[in-house]
């Protein structure tokens, strides 16, 4: 058993060690991974030490087959019990959560704003997004990502993420 579990944690190293280049702040402290699939929610706690990342815990509970349909949940409170489970059972200690939604019901948009200070810039991002977006705002759950200030060109390059 103890090959199985290290031969399982490196799987598990190699899967998310590409990931903490882009996520620095996995270093800082842990953070619960879930997948809430058609069939069962998954889950894993995290941890950065250096440039790699420790699985502290791991799970997996089954969910009723009409939870999920379409890849949208219909039962949330068997989607709640479940990681509620996850969570007490692992005695989880991580406070945040990083989850994927399948790609359908993701809307990716690159965008271009002119350069301002940042609270003007949010502002500037949330009434604008609209434009970007091919969904309606009250439809999607909204964020976005600053990647470049602009400070020479005086466009700033944000990407707009909605999630149906």
């Amino acid at each position: 058993m103890a090959s199985s579990t290290k031969s399982s944690a490196k799987f598990l190293r190699s899967i998310f060690s590409p990931f903490s280049a882009f996520l620095p702040r996995w270093r800082e402290k842990s953070y619960i991974s879930l997948d809430i699939g058609s069939s069962s929610v998954k889950m894993l706690e995290v941890c950065g030490e250096g440039s790699t990342l420790q699985v502290l815990n791991a799970g997996i509970v089954p969910i009723p087959a009409e939870a999920i349909h379409s890849n949208i949940v219909q039962d949330s409170e068997s989607i709640i019990a479940a990681i509620q489970t996850l969570l007490e059972e692992n005695r989880v200690k991580a406070t945040e959560v990083i989850t994927a939604v399948p790609g359908p019901a993701v809307i990716i948009k690159r965008a271009n704003f002119p350069a301002q200070d940042i609270q003007q810039l949010r502002e500037t991002i949330l009434s604008e997004a609209g434009n970007f977006i091919p969904e309606s705002l009250e439809n999607v759950n909204l964020d976005y990502q600053i990647f470049d200030r602009g400070d020479e060109s005086g466009i700033v390059d944000v990407l707009l993420v909605a999630v149906r």
